[in-house]
Order: structure tokens, then sequence, then C-alpha cells
């Protein structure tokens, strides 16, 4: 590589400058739009925001709405530009890697003339990430826009040489394919590490700290060996429902995560419909339990460390004897996997997908019991260890997050001109982190 270029000055919005023997043309001159017949044997081809244009199948299948008569439906060929007229806006744009066939509300273009329409996948997907198509938005969903192929067809584009074309093709696909590769490293390190701390969790909640400590039969196959000195008890033993509904008071709306349990709903993204009455919302006081009747299999339930409220479907409970029981080792305890199948079996309802677990069958549910001292010790082992795992956690997301930026900037800046590649010669190099 190197940075050779003299540049030119532009008109263009999205754009100042580019390299002085670089053209610039209207899309409409550059690819025809195609309109063609469906062919039987031709499966759906979706063009996903990260660029990719494939058969539905090879992505996934859910999601998507169907229509019941594929009214308008146009062909497509593998090497067609494909561009979603709704979701251009957000990268929906590639070049097809299939034949196939999509809906109307994609614009099928094909080159007039010898270019590589893949580095024109590259180059609309940053103008894209650079706001322009947003700006030129006419659609009625929010963040949408209806990027026609008459927007596309009088948008002004950059014409590098045809062999420029392809070895800036050739540069980004290894470059990006390699930064792939790393992201894919860092993202199981990731997973390694999330699941290292739920087998300490595991660990230090059914079998205590240290691995010296002598076992007994808890009595309860699904339980099995408990360490000595530890009891088994019927939830109902430990803990009593608590119904407080909010009435006309004013709380802090809750909400129940599969991650981390209890948390304010305002951390969580989601609209909190500010509107509802939500007088009969229940109330929830730091340092009770609570849980989703219907996603408690999944996670849903914890320990607050807020008083507010929470949805009617969620059961609100606490300690009968605080002097026998640490909310937070419970709370540990029950989002093992252990417990989760033991909630799942004793959810009921009309059908699996509508379960409950409600109050009267949780509290039969048997509890692992250390004593109190031991459960103390337990939670302290367990928030020094998680600390110290997601310290690490964070250090490699930052890692991620430069990638992508990294990912983001080498696309731009060769895209643009910014960086000549000329010289490449398509062998894997490595990247410097």
């Amino acid at each position: 590589m190197n940075n050779s270029y003299e540049y030119k000055s532009t008109s263009l919005p999205w754009i100042k400058e580019v390299p002085k023997h670089w053209e610039i043309e209207k899309g409409k001159h550059l690819f025809s739009k195609m309109n063609r017949p469906v062919r039987e044997k031709d499966e759906i081809v979706t063009a996903f925001r990260d660029g990719q244009v494939t058969l539905r199948k090879n992505r996934r299948e859910e999601g998507f709405t169907n229509s019941l008569k594929e009214i308008g439906y146009q062909g497509v060929r593998k090497g067609d530009l494909v561009i979603h007229e709704m979701d251009a806006f957000a990268g929906a744009i590639g070049v097809s890697d299939s034949d196939g066939k999509c809906t109307p509300v994609y614009s099928v273009c094909k080159p007039k003339f010898d270019i590589n329409p893949v580095y024109y996948s590259y180059l609309l997907r940053e103008i894209s990430r650079s706001g322009y198509i947003l700006s030129l938005a006419r659609g009625i969903r929010e963040r949408s826009t209806d990027f026609r192929y008459k927007d596309f067809g009088n948008l002004y584009l950059l014409v590098p040489p045809r062999e420029e074309q392809n070895k800036i093709v050739d540069f980004l696909n290894v470059k990006i394919k390699l930064i792939g590769e790393y992201i894919e490293i860092k993202d199981k390190q990731v997973q390694l590490a999330q699941e290292k701390i739920q087998m300490i969790i595991h660990n230090a909640v059914t079998k205590g700290i240290g691995n010296n400590k002598k076992k007994k039969d808890s009595g309860i196959d699904w339980l099995g060996d408990i360490p000595i000195g530890w009891s088994v008890v019927k939830n109902r033993y430990l803990f009593k429902e608590i119904v407080d509904y909010a009435g006309s008071e004013e709380f802090e709306l809750l909400s129940i995560t599969r991650n981390k349990g209890i948390v304010k709903q305002s951390e969580t993204g989601r609209n909190n419909r500010s509107s509802v009455d939500k007088s009969g919302y229940k109330v929830v006081k730091k340092g009770q339990m609570a849980y989703n009747l219907m996603n408690v299999f999944m996670g849903s339930i914890g320990v607050s460390n807020y008083t507010g409220i929470i949805s009617p479907a969620y059961a609100v409970f606490t300690p009968i004897d605080k002097a026998q029981v640490n909310t937070d080792y419970f709370h540990y305890l029950f989002r093992t996997s252990l417990y989760l199948s033991e909630f799942t079996k004793n959810a009921y309802g009309i059908m699996y997908e509508r379960n409950r677990l409600y109050f009267e069958r949780f509290k039969n549910i048997y509890s692992i019991l250390p004593p109190i001292e031991e459960q103390n010790l337990i939670v302290n082992y367990i928030n020094e260890k998680i600390e110290e795992i997601e310290s690490y956690i964070r250090v490699i997301n930052k890692q991620i997050e430069y990638l992508k930026e990294y990912k983001e900037s080498l696309i731009s800046g060769v895209i643009r001109g910014k960086i000549n590649v000329t010289n490449f010669s398509n062998t894997r190099s490595e990247i410097n982190v």
C-alpha cells in the first residue's frame, strides 16, 4: 500500500475530494434495473444489514413476513447488486451470491459495462454508513428510507479504473475476513469467560468453596449430593409471598432480566409505557426477591437492589427468617441450570409456551441451605470472581470494538481513495491490534 494519489475536489455532499484520476458518474449510467420473471425453482433471496445477499435459508428462516401471494416478486442472479429500498440506510446492500427471487421492495441491478459490482456494494454501504442515504429519507417508518432505484440512479458514484476496483475489492475481502476471524476469537473468549462465571456460581452454591468438603446424599434425586452440614429445605419454610400493590403511590419501574435479575427498566432500553395505569403493579422492596411467572425458567429471577414496582405477572417473596437466609446466595442458586430445569418441571398452563410457575408450586421446591456463615462466604467469593472475570471481559469487549472501528475506518479509507491499495498482492497479512 502507498498514499501516492493526487486529489481533486468534489461537490458531492458525502465526500470532499477523490483521487484525481477517478471519474464520477450517476448510478443510472453504471447500472440497469432488472425486472426478471421468477422461475419455478427460484428460492427467496434476502439482503441482510451486514451486506450479505444470499438465500434466506442460508441465514435464518424465522422473523420474516411471508406473502401468501408473491405478487411482484422478481428474479435475482448471482452477481447482481441488490438494494433493499427500505433498509438501505442500515446497510442492506450487497452482491447476491445466489440465484433466486426477491420481493418488489428490492432494486436488483446489473452493471451496464465492465465494472466490479462488489466495489459498488462497498461504496454504497459506505455512503449509507455516512448517513447520507438516511438524509434522503422519504419513508413513513421511523429511521427508515424509501431509497428507490430512481434515487440510486441520481446518486453520484465514484468510478475508479476497473483494475483498481478489483484491487480494492481483493484488499477489503482479505482484510475484512482477517478482522472477522480476530473478532470471532475474541467473541469466543468472552463466551468462555461467561461460561466460567456460570461454572463458578454453580459449583459454589451447590458444593461450597474448596474441593475438600465431604458430601452426603441430599435425599432429593435432582439435587444429588451436598456438603455435610448443609440442609435441604422446601421454599415454603424459607420464603413467604408478598402482595403489595402500588395504588396511587409513585415508584420507579423495575424489570427482571435473564442476565442480571432485577434492574431499573430505564436501564434496559425498553419503552416504559409511562401512560399505562400502574396502580395494580406490585411493590418490591430492596432486599426482596421476585420472578417472572412465565420466564423464570429462563433466568428471570433475582434479588432487588431497589425499591420499585414490577409487573403484576411477577411473584414477589421475602425471607421468613433473615437470620438464616442471604438473598444474594439464593439469587445465584435460583439462576443455576439445576434450578431453571426444576422451575420448568413445576410450571403449568393451558399450553407449554404459556406455562407459569405459580408461587404455590415454587414454595414446594426444595432449596439447598448452607449455614448462614457459609452463604455469606459463598456470596463474597462469587462476587469477587465475577468482578475479576467481568474486568477481563470488558478488556476483550474493548478490543472487539477497536477491531470493528478499525474495519470501518479501513473500508472508508480504501473506498474513498484515502488509502492507495494498487500494490496490494492479495496475500494474507497481519493486523496490529
